[in-house]
């Protein structure tokens, strides 16, 4: 059996609360870095490590957790705490939302997320 068969998320909130309520301009200066954007495509559709990540995107483990966390602040990305059967843990990290619209108004930018309530 390989150390990821018998991982298990837990329904344990993480330290990092997400909110879906990042103003306009966060979220088009986070759509605008291009490391921001590469990490979102990459846990699109799995849930990875900043490990896995740093490793499969070409960026230092630094670069990796700060934009982690700027996208977990805009509630685009949520962490959850993964243990495996030998007791090793680490934390996981996935989209968290399923759109983000974003409209030029008579006021300027205005966004609104979508969340993925799964």
């Amino acid at each position: 059996m390989s150390p990821g068969e018998d991982a298990r998320f837990t329904d344990e909130p993480s330290d990092r609360a997400v909110s879906s309520t990042a103003s306009t301009d966060a979220l088009i200066g986070l759509f605008s870095d291009e490391y921001a954007r590469e990490l979102l495509g990459a846990i699109r559709h799995e849930a990875k490590s900043g490990r896995t990540l740093a490793s499969e995107c070409g960026m230092s483990r630094t670069t990796v957790y700060r934009r982690l966390n700027r996208l977990q602040d805009a509630g685009l990305v949520t962490e959850r705490m993964e243990y495996d059967s030998d007791g090793h843990h680490r934390r996981k990290f996935g989209v968290a939302v399923e759109n983000v619209e974003v409209e030029l108004g008579d006021a300027g930018f205005e966004a609104e997320l979508t969340v993925d309530d799964s």
